[in-house]
Formats: structure tokens, C-alpha cells, sequence
């Protein structure tokens, strides 16, 4: 076969040489300088083809492994972005498939340190919500909610008060044993539960066990869960992630931090006299939220007079507010400082408390007749004060009168006193829905 010339041949377009021999065509015994020339050079025209080789499968790689994580992280942000709906989504497939519905220590004002509001440190909550906080507590947070509200559905925050270690006021009966002001409304809280559902009324308990749960995390609570509800059911009025996420983790800092002490950081932007401004605007929004209630449960006591007995209804009111809190408002030594709130519906507010107290006394007679002060009367406590939702905080009967405390223990009076609650709170939504 004659000899073809490759492109890489160092002979290509010469003859051969034959039998490597010399210019004289002499064996040499070794191949000539040439020869050992042109061997170097196609070893290296070689190894840089496998170094070019190299890089090119070295660079589609990495071209390959940038395209891949491009995708990731674009895909990841779209399903973030959409987290609510899908979350949704995903919970109302798995209600499908279920066959399930959807299913005063310390405040922050010395004026607040009234018996009723001396005892509300409470305790963490039922929710399908996702685990923060302190000991393992469930806390309400973005689409853990809404699946099933409407906005003409009614909506009831029950606050069982006390719990934990904060037992609330005591009550003795006559062999010196000493009862729980904590267990009794949490009695009470339960059978509420069950009379308003039985009303077709969704219901939510702060607290369930005997747990403490300190009064800016129940606030706190109802705030997340009025964020929800408008972030699903009214999107125009909150129609900005950013400020959701923003508020929800303001919203976690007092449930986080679980305490009554100011010292702790524990009040987040709810902390001092009057109200901040992003405080104010989060209960202007909270306004929206009519049909969501808040109904807080306790008893009542007295350090020696034991004649005092019967029910109180209280309710919060702007101008009772501004007057309990001038003192402290204007010794403000910060330059901005918080301002006076003017905004909520104290209307509303005195309606609520007023149709629960006729229902109550209306089914538990005992507990009407107060001789302690007005029945129906506003009152400056957090868990009413620091929210924009309708609420009322009901002491029900005094701890340090015998008679009360007979009736408050008996689980038929009991049962009486939250079919009471459970009528006024159902008066009060047929007249919101039906002016």
C-alpha cells in the first residue's frame, strides 16, 4: 500500500527514511536526532490534545452543574412565593382523603394591676399550626387557618385565663383545701368550646392544658390569627407579603419569649403607654376582622371581703384608656414616643360585653346582682387593649366568697354558665350579620 502522509506525520510530503539509517545509509544503532525530534514533538502535539480534551468535558460540566442550579434556585423561589396556596392546597387534598373538617400579674401599666387583669398570663393553643416557641407550643402562623373561614362565618378566641405556673386566684373551701381560679375557667373554656360549636361557630382555645402562657403571647396569638384570616379571606386590605412576614415575626417575639416581665423584651412593639405606630395600623387593619372575637375567662376575688360576689363584663373604650394611661403618656421622655389610640369601636365593644353578661346571668342567676360595681363597665387590660378584634373579659364570680366558689365548682353550673356566654356571643353575631 503506497504511503499516505498524515497531517500529524513529521515526514509528511518527504520520503521516509528506511531501517532508521544514517545520511550514508549506514545502520546508526539508534534512531537519529531527528527522528527523536519529531517523536517529542507529536508527544506533546498528543498531550495537549488531551488537555484540551479535558477542559472541554471539564467545561460542559460545569456549564451543566450552573444550569442545574439555576433551575433549582428559580423553582425554589417560585414554590416560596407560592407557599400559602400550595399549603392550602396540600391541606385541603388531605381533608379530603381524611374524611376531617377543616377544620393581672404584670402588665405593662401599673394601672393595670386590677384583680381581673392580675391573673391573665396564659397558655399555648389547638392549632394544625407549625411548632415555635417555648416547650414545644403550637402557634398560629401564615395559611394554618383560613381553610376553613369565611367571611360571614363567626369566629370565637377562647382565653381560659391563667394556667401554669400562675394559678390565678385562689379559692378555700371549708376544710382549708385550695381550688384553682386556672381550673375553673379552663372548665368552663371547654364546655364554651362545645356549646358554640354546637351553634356552628369555629372556635379556637388559647390554652388547653395547664400551662402558662404569658398575656403579649396571647395577644400576639390573636393578632397572627387576624392576619391570616385577612390575608386569606380580605387580600386587598393585606396585600403585601413583605408586611405579613415582617408583622408575623414582630408577632413571634412575645410568644417566643413567653413572659409577663417588661425586662425580658417580652411586650415587642406592644411595649409602653399609648401605641406605636405600626401598632395602630395593625389594629386599624384588625377593624376589618368583625366577625372574630375574643372572650376572656376569669374569677374574681378579694383579699378580705368575702360578701362581694357576681358577674362583671368588661370591655375596652379609647377615652377609659387615655385616662388611665395620661400619667404614664406624659412622662414619656422619648422625643417620639407613643401617642394616644382614637380608633377602636367602642360600640361594638360595650355590645359584646353586654349581650354575653344577659346571657350569662340569664342561665346562671346567681351571678347577677354584682354588688362589686357596674355589671357592664370598660376596662384598660391587655388582653382587650393591645388588639383590634371585638373582645369582652368576663370575671365570673368571686374565688373569696363561699357561695360562688360552691357554684363555680359544680360542673352542672358550669355547663349553665357557658350555654350563657354561648347565647349572648350568639345574639351578638346575629345582630353584626343582621342589623
Amino acid at each position: 500500500m503506497p504511503y499516505k502522509p498524515d497531517r500529524y506525520d513529521p515526514y509528511a510530503g518527504s520520503k521516509r527514511p528506511v531501517n532508521n539509517r544514517s545520511v550514508n545509509n549506514q545502520p546508526s544503532g539508534r534512531p537519529s536526532r531527528n527522528a527523536q525530534s519529531n517523536r517529542a514533538r507529536m508527544n506533546r502535539i498528543a498531550a495537549e490534545r488531551r488537555r484540551r480534551a479535558r477542559r472541554r468535558q471539564t467545561a460542559r460540566r460545569l456549564l451543566a452543574f450552573a444550569v442545574m442550579v439555576v433551575v433549582f434556585v428559580t423553582l425554589s423561589l417560585f414554590l416560596w412565593s407560592r407557599r400559602d396556596d400550595i399549603g392550602s392546597s396540600l391541606a385541603a387534598v388531605t381533608g379530603l382523603f381524611s374524611g376531617e373538617k377543616e377544620n393581672k400579674p404584670t402588665d405593662k401599666k401599673p394601672t393595670e394591676e386590677a384583680p381581673a387583669e392580675t391573673s391573665d398570663s396564659e397558655d399555648p393553643v389547638e392549632t394544625t399550626a407549625s411548632h415555635f416557641g417555648q416547650n414545644g407550643h403550637d402557634f398560629i402562623l401564615q395559611s394554618d387557618i383560613p381553610l376553613f373561614m369565611d367571611q360571614e362565618r363567626a369566629i370565637v378566641l377562647i382565653d381560659a385565663g391563667h394556667g401554669g405556673i400562675d394559678g390565678g386566684a385562689p379559692g378555700y373551701l371549708g376544710d382549708g383545701t385550695q381550688v384553682k381560679e386556672a381550673n375553673i375557667v379552663l372548665d368552663i373554656a371547654f364546655k364554651l368550646k362545645a356549646e358554640l360549636e354546637a351553634r356552628d361557630i369555629e372556635t379556637y382555645m388559647i390554652r388547653e392544658d395547664d400551662t402558662f402562657f404569658s398575656l403579649y403571647a396571647r395577644v400576639a396569638r390573636a393578632s397572627l390569627l387576624s392576619l391570616d384570616y385577612m390575608s386569606a379571606l380580605q387580600p386587598e386590605l393585606v396585600n403585601d407579603r413583605d408586611y405579613v412576614s415582617q408583622m408575623t415575626e414582630k408577632l413571634m417575639i412575645p410568644i417566643n419569649i413567653n413572659s409577663d416581665d417588661r425586662s425580658t423584651g417580652a411586650f415587642g412593639f406592644m411595649k409602653g403607654y399609648g401605641m406605636s405606630k405600626e401598632q395602630m395600623e395593625l389594629i386599624d387593619l384588625q377593624q376589618n376582622c368583625s366577625n372574630v372575637i375574643f372572650v376572656s375567662l376569669h374569677c374574681n376575688a378579694h383579699d378580705y371581703d368575702t360578701t362581694l360576689h357576681g358577674l362583671q363584663a368588661y370591655y375596652c373604650h379609647d377615652d377609659v384608656v387615655e385616662i388611665d394611661e395620661a400619667d404614664g403618656l406624659a412622662a414619656q421622655t422619648d422625643p417620639v414616643g407613643n401617642a394616644v389610640y382614637h380608633g377602636r369601636d367602642n360600640e361594638r365593644n360595650q355590645l359584646l360585653a353586654q349581650y354575653v353578661y344577659d346571657g350569662t346571668v340569664g342561665k346562671a342567676p346567681f351571678l347577677s346582682g354584682t354588688n362589686a360595681g357596674k355589671p357592664v363597665l370598660a376596662g384598660n387590660y391587655a388582653v382587650l387593649r393591645e388588639h383590634g378584634l371585638a373582645g369582652t373579659l368576663l370575671e365570673l364570680g368571686y374565688m373569696s366568697n363561699s357561695s360562688d366558689l360552691q357554684q363555680l365548682r359544680d360542673p352542672d353550673t358550669q355547663q349553665k354558665i357557658a350555654a350563657g356566654i354561648g347565647l349572648g356571643i350568639e345574639k351578638y353575631f346575629l345582630k353584626l350579620f343582621n342589623p
